[in-house]
């Protein structure tokens, strides 16, 4: 048994996620941590529970967060990285093990304690940094199109507080046996499928449609930009251009309200003039025509400059003036993510963008959650660590934070996530609470290849959708590229890694969520409260 348990219940853990093998989700929920439990509990100390449910634990980290062990375009310091985050997070249920105590103190109360004491550490987790919101528990209960309704209550945050309280309910049935203990475990356990199936049958998805064409791009870091070490592998930006309007023709998709394309899509910044004119003409007579230059914005600041070579003048446009014509080209409105410089301060942004038809409007949004190491060098203060990260990743320019939530007014209100950011739930509400009536995330996930970190980023994205109730549509360079609906469902789903467009309609409706309402903050009050009502009682057997 102290062995038995404790490898099938890193089988349920490890395993039970989308990413892996979905249908074990149920079973990691239910009694994957108990089995752990259950082994040690009888005969190790605090101290030996401690440093077995670190070790368990860390090892289900590693194997989850596997992806993160890519050497490929991160090099060899990731690896101190990922190390540093497993053992972190072994720590944390660690210290939840220790805390387990004698089962004979396994009141509902307290289980409800411990389940608000792992709540509020998963919460700590998100102030590390810019914080590190992968693998909560809860995504155990993401597994089931009905399970995951429950997000719509109280977050990711209430799936993991759910997911230990029922464990630990299991744990403490496996030493009463008796039936009350047993039916407050059962019952606990499928309350989350039977409200979903409640929620998910109740709310209708007819409405009317939003017609989208999302871009996956699929291009190595080596294409878009220029590695002097792989020279060869470069596409020149202008043949880029050329690519992505093929894979927008090459859909045949009729009549599109918004065309989405990813973070990062091409290289250079957003107003950055670079482009010829008449090469931007050529590409665009190739793919529309030759009359079809009536569709281009007016040549002028900060769209385009006027240049001169050996005595000839010329105009040199940007990225944002093919974006332009593009969105007027298809009169429709169009998400890109682009970089973008303030010329005032000089600041750095990752940005999404936001063009309507005929030239009405452009809008940016401002990436809020900077993913460290990769868009910006930590630790500033400390010259040799940044030194040190500075040589290994090539980090030359660090992009500044987005200071608040904006949402992009055209046809609806949509609200824009950059990569990173849809895995924190608090932020994507605050785009809900700002009227959004749709989610849009761009995203790059191509700098860990042919791992799973594409699964688990979109996983994310689906309990966002339900946590507020809102449908949302993804475009990646590489990754997940597809739409769900309000209530998670996948409505259309682009093939990974493989470079294309897809069309599909989505249905706008939404409905309002407790957790839109409340945020975080619910559950953290009531993990709070039960938190400390475990330290009131810690002074007598409950520790033992």
């Amino acid at each position: 048994m102290r062995l038995f348990f404790p490898l099938l219940g890193f089988v349920f853990v490890a395993f039970g996620q989308n990413a892996w093998i979905g249908w074990l989700g149920p079973l990691s929920a239910t009694i994957g941590y108990a089995l752990f439990w259950r082994a040690i509990l009888n005969w190790a100390s605090p101290m030996k529970r401690f440093a077995l449910g670190l070790l368990w634990f860390s090892f289900i980290q590693a194997f989850q967060l596997s992806w993160m062990a890519t050497t490929e375009y991160m090099g060899p310091l990731i690896l101190v990285v990922y190390g540093f985050l497993i053992l972190a997070l072994g720590v944390q249920f660690g210290l939840l093990s220790w805390l387990v105590g004698s089962w004979r103190s396994l009141t509902i109360l307290r289980c409800a304690g411990l389940a608000g004491l792992w709540v509020l550490l998963e919460w700590m987790r998100l102030h590390l940094c810019t914080g590190f919101s992968w693998n909560p528990a809860g995504l155990a209960l993401t597994t089931t199109p009905f399970s995951l309704q429950m997000a719509s209550l109280f977050g990711i945050f209430g799936l993991s507080f759910w997911v230990i309280f029922v464990n630990l309910a299991g744990l403490r049935a496996s030493f009463l046996r008796t039936f009350s203990s047993i039916a407050i475990w059962v019952s606990c356990a499928i309350i989350p499928y039977i409200f979903g199936a409640i929620q998910f049958f109740a709310v209708s998805t007819e409405n009317r449609n939003l017609s989208a064409l999302l871009v996956q791009t699929a291009l190595l870091p080596e294409q878009r930009d220029y590695d002097s070490h792989q020279p060869g592998q470069f596409i020149d930006p202008v043949d880029q251009w050329d690519r992505l309007i093929g894979l927008i023709r090459n859909a045949k998709a009729p009549q599109v309200d918004l065309i989405v394309l990813p973070e990062g899509a091409v290289p250079y910044s957003a107003f950055q003039c670079v482009y010829p004119i008449f090469e931007v003409q050529r590409v665009w007579a190739k793919h529309f025509g030759p009359l079809s230059k009536s569709e281009f914005p007016l040549p002028e600041f900060p769209m385009a400059r006027l240049a001169h070579f050996e005595g000839r003048a010329y105009w040199e446009v940007s990225n944002a003036f093919w974006v332009q014509a593009l969105a007027n080209h298809y009169h429709c409105e169009v998400i890109v993510g682009m970089d973008d410089r303030d010329l005032s301060s000089g600041k750095h942004f990752n940005a999404a963008f936001h063009f309507s038809s005929d030239n009405k409007s452009i809008s940016r949004i401002e990436k809020r959650i900077l993913v460290p190491v990769g868009e910006y060098v930590p630790f500033k203060h400390w010259r040799w660590f940044s030194q040190l990260v500075t040589d290994q990743f090539a980090v030359g320019d660090s992009f500044e934070p987005g200071k608040e939530a904006k949402v992009f007014f055209g046809r609806i209100p949509i609200g824009v996530s950059i990569c990173y950011e849809e895995t924190f739930s608090e932020l994507i509400r605050n785009l809900r609470t700002k009227d959004a009536q749709m989610f849009v995330n761009i995203s790059n996930d191509v700098w860990f290849p042919q791992s799973r970190l594409a699964k688990q980023h979109f996983d994310h994205g689906m309990v966002r959708a339900v946590e507020s109730g809102l449908p949302l549509i993804r475009a990646c360079n590489t990754g997940v590229t597809c739409g769900v609906n309000c209530l998670g469902s996948v409505l259309a789903r682009h093939p990974e890694n493989q470079p294309g467009a897809l069309f599909l309609e989505v249905p706008l409706h939404t409905f309002p969520t407790l957790y839109s309402k409340l945020g975080d903050g619910a559950i953290l009050i009531l993990s709070a409260f039960f938190a400390l009502n475990l330290l009131k009682k810690g002074r007598g057997a409950c520790w033992k």
